[in-house]
């Protein structure tokens, strides 16, 4: 069995029936599969405590949201749509993140009802402590490499414009003491299909 045969879970009855009744084009999701995915991520080892979050940008479908939600995942967003639809969705204001390469224009209203905000750019940074001094924030940083299934999946290294350059440290430093701010998590992501071992180095 191929890796496209492992992934269906309707029987050829059932892909007739859904579209005779829906039409096609028609996608079908597996709640069973999303639960299941959801209970291995959250099993995941964690030394220091683990809050897993979904990066929305992979299905904002409302249904998919409720289902991870009702699992207690919370949510990456990466734009402030993103944010307003998980909200209708039934997530809390508090139980979403927001890591847009945009500076968003709303940060203000969502800041204010309770949405975490992870700065991806120096710029983002300097214009949040305008807007919000002695506030908590997120950092992402771009450790100088990447590593993804293609070119367009791989988000660090040279090519990428995703998060602070590592080597800006001193100007993410001198901006926190301007504005008091308090950088409680520090966000980095080299690529999704990355390889493993480009961890280790």
């Amino acid at each position: 069995m191929n890796e496209i045969e492992s992934l269906k879970f309707l029987t050829p009855k059932q892909v007739r029936e859904i579209a005779e009744e829906y039409g096609t084009p028609v996608f079908v999701y597996s709640q069973i599969e999303i639960e299941k995915n959801a209970d291995e991520a959250l099993r995941f080892p964690n030394e220091f405590g683990l809050l897993v979050r979904y990066a929305m940008k992979a299905n904002s479908n409302s249904t998919i949201l409720q289902i991870l939600r009702n699992k207690g995942i919370h949510i990456d967003a990466s734009s402030e749509y993103e944010v307003e639809r998980a909200i209708l969705a039934g997530y809390k204001p508090e139980e979403i993140m927001l890591t847009s390469q945009q500076f968003p224009i709303n940060l203000k209203k969502i800041v204010e009802r309770g949405s975490f905000y992870n700065a991806c750019s120096l710029r983002q940074l300097e214009e949040f402590g305008k807007i919000f001094p002695n506030k908590e924030l997120s950092i992402r940083i771009n450790p100088g490499m990447g590593s993804g299934g293609t070119k367009k999946t791989n988000v660090g290294g040279h090519t990428s414009s995703f998060g602070i350059w590592f080597e800006y440290i001193d100007e993410v430093k001198a901006i926190q003491k301007k504005y008091n701010l308090n950088i409680s998590k520090i966000h980095s992501h080299i690529g999704s299909g990355s390889d493993p071992e480009v961890w280790k180095s």
